[in-house]
């Protein structure tokens, strides 16, 4: 994480929340919401773009759809990054940074900007020594991400330095969908905060969270979210390994001021 955390407001015990002001949220509908997405979108005409060590950002246009790869065997000394585009998909890649000669150097594996389709991540693999998974910016009306079958190599972080994420939002997406993510995190897990840095933007029109496991055994927060309605969260096959029973220390709202967003998330 690269922004100091502001603690939100509580809403005080018996303050009313909810997600009424969304059409519908039951669990049920959002799983049927979230279910096309599991596919890989349809491309028209896309181009095929490749990242490599020299070139480990690429720019691309919003009103094209791409195919992006990762060269075979590329170990990368430089952040990752996936600017622009339509539909854009990412599939079955690694991304491998070199471990440092000296200075305790930490990569982000994977930054995705500003797609206004679908960002389509499947079967990726995040390799080296890192302090952050995969961070988000999101802006685009009715955006998409979606993750599939995402592994994250340990990310590092410490209280009074860097915040170390897993999985990072500030701003959007309108839609994101995770189906199968496992990471190590020695500070937290996933922090979606979609209108931390985009304060006067819309709220997601969902968050789907899908057979994700988190090790913070070590860390501080498994998940942290707005929650008390702010937007719809629906969490299936959802486990954290956590450092402490109270479940308060490692959920964010802390289930004690009645919030139930990450009820259904379980201890393995």
């Amino acid at each position: 994480m690269r922004l100091r955390m502001i603690l939100p407001v509580v809403l005080a015990a018996g303050t009313a929340f909810g997600s009424a002001a969304f059409a519908d949220t039951t669990a049920s509908s959002l799983d049927q919401q979230a279910a096309p997405l599991l596919n890989r979108p349809a491309l028209v005409n896309p181009l095929t773009v490749t990242i490599t060590p020299t070139v480990p950002v690429v720019i691309l246009n919003n009103a094209r759809d791409y195919v992006v790869t990762v060269a075979a065997g590329a170990v990368f000394n430089r952040e990752v990054a996936i600017s622009g585009g339509h539909n854009v998909v990412l599939e079955n890649a690694t991304i491998r940074y070199a471990a440092p000669l000296d200075l305790p150097v930490r990569y982000r594996a994977l930054f995705l900007k500003g797609q206004t389709g679908v960002m389509y991540v499947n079967g990726l693999q995040l390799r080296g020594p890192l302090q952050d998974g995969i961070q988000m910016d999101q802006k685009a009306p009715h955006a998409a991400v979606v993750l599939r079958n995402v592994d994250v190599d340990p990310v590092h972080g410490t209280f009074d330095g860097y915040h170390a994420d897993l999985l990072q939002t500030w701003a959007g997406p309108a839609r994101l969908v995770v189906d199968g993510f496992t990471g190590t995190s020695d500070y937290q897990g996933f922090f979606l905060k979609p209108n931390q840095l985009w304060l006067d933007g819309p709220k997601p029109e969902y968050f789907w969270l899908n057979n994700v496991r988190l090790d913070v055994s070590t860390g501080y927060y498994a998940l942290w979210t707005d929650g008390f309605g702010a937007f719809p969260v629906q969490t299936n096959n959802v486990a954290v390994k956590p450092y402490t029973a109270y479940r308060g220390a490692w959920l964010w709202p802390k289930p004690n001021t009645g919030d139930t967003t990450w009820a259904g998330v379980t201890v393995y």
